[in-house]
């Protein structure tokens, strides 16, 4: 007669087996792929996107359970943190093909592939979130290595997250698998599916507190929460002084653009792209480019004029067909090339910190900014730059979190 053999994790030999998992990864990888550090990650960001990973890898699984055939009324998912464990229960009888391909998915897709295409494209996140997952896909194996040699069985789980239980009419009692323990064997399960999404007392507090830290992370991340300012000297750091004063007005160059640079973001310009006649915006609009434009105008460079003047002497260099005094200045692409031919390039490593002055200017992929003389606390500079409409602070700590950085100049 069939009954049901119930067994549960062993959680110390399974904590045991995913730690050796993760240090076994870890140095394939160091070895592998050496550039891959965790020392390169965003430490906040990349929990705050485990948290998330680890959600999606109880969705597959349960994904996986109805494709072979689960009913989706039968399928539950929980978090019971003070059981260290998320989890995705199938409360119903299936067959050992869908448990042995639901517990091996996650590992396989956020697992091997993922961890294979974060190595081809050198992406440090998608790695060690890949390695977490296989570290923590220890349980997973194990199910699937120790029911695939089993034979006549069907699987079900019910109201304790961290056992399952095997419908045969075979005695498992004296059945060894590593990682497993058996209990008892029953007539009957408890299968209670009140909920579709269960979350332990305990497990709402907790998450709650994290909810509140990861948004005020990101609120801080995002320059939304102003960052502590320190100024070059108090890392020793002497502040450069042009030997050019442009425009005459007593004030040295790159003191000149910093301080043109504040007074056009204290406008709060808003964030739309225009065309204007005379090329410079004048009615209260902008965009990245015009932070740089006014602030070398009101120093004495009229990009308006030196750009297009470059670009029909050199228009082998620009992709530009034909040439528009009026917004040709206020490309990105255009005023990286004009730098590149015009200014004084400097070092792109923002670690560099003494090459890094206020009054420089640095582009990006798709974005341009000025070199503020306020630095963070690992004297990294602030950027002044308008990035859209829900800028609260315009000068911002940004420059690591940017890995599209291509330019980076000062005019004299």
């Amino acid at each position: 007669m069939k009954r049901y053999n119930l067994f549960t994790m062993k959680m110390v030999a399974l904590n045991i087996g995913s730690v050796l998992m993760m240090v076994g990864l870890l140095i394939i990888t160091m070895f592998v792929s050496p550039h891959i550090s965790l020392i390169n990650l965003n430490m906040g960001l990349f929990l705050a996107i485990a948290i998330v990973y680890f959600g999606l890898h109880e969705v597959i699984h349960g994904i996986f359970y109805y494709l072979f055939g689960a009913h989706l009324d039968k399928i539950t998912f929980g978090v019971h943190l003070e059981k260290g464990i998320l989890c995705c229960s199938c409360k119903e009888n299936i067959s050992k093909k869908n448990i042995l391909a639901s517990a091996l998915a996650p590992f396989i897709i956020l697992g091997v592939l993922a961890y294979m295409l974060g190595l081809v494209f050198s992406n440090d996140y998608l790695v060690f979130l890949a390695i977490m997952n296989m570290a923590g896909s220890i349980g997973d194996l194990v199910m699937f290595f120790c029911l695939r040699r089993l034979d006549d069985f069907e699987f079900s789980e019910y109201d304790n997250p961290l056992a399952f239980a095997l419908y045969t009419d075979l005695d498992l009692s004296k059945e060894k698998m590593w990682g497993l323990k058996y209990l008892k064997t029953v007539d009957n399960l408890e299968r209670t599916v009140k909920k579709r999404v269960v979350v332990s007392k305990l497990s709402k507090v907790v998450l709650g507190v994290l909810f509140m830290f990861f948004a005020l992370y990101l609120l801080y991340y995002f320059n939304f929460i102003p960052h502590m300012q320190y100024l070059s000297e108090d890392f020793g750091i002497v502040s450069y002084k042009s030997k050019v004063d442009m425009d005459g007005d007593g004030l040295d160059d790159a003191t000149d653009i910093l301080q043109n640079a504040r007074d056009y973001v204290a406008l709060k310009p808003k964030y739309k792209s225009k065309y204007y006649a005379n090329g410079y915006p004048d009615d209260g609009y902008g965009v990245c480019t015009d932070v740089v434009a006014v602030a070398l105008k009101n120093a004495g460079y009229d990009l308006k004029t030196l750009v297009t003047q470059n670009i029909k002497a050199h228009q082998e260099l620009y992709d530009v067909e034909e040439v528009d005094e009026n917004i040709d200045f206020r490309r990105v692409s255009n005023l990286k090339v004009y730098f590149d031919n015009q200014a004084i390039s400097l070092t792109n490593n923002i670690y560099n910190l003494a090459e890094w002055q206020g009054g420089d200017i640095v582009v990006f992929k798709k974005h341009i900014g000025i070199v503020s003389d306020k630095r963070n606390y690992k004297g990294i500079p602030f950027i002044i730059h308008h990035s859209g409409n829900l800028m609260i602070n315009y000068e911002e700590d940004i420059l690591e979190r940017r890995h599209d950085i291509i330019g980076h100049y000062r005019i004299s």
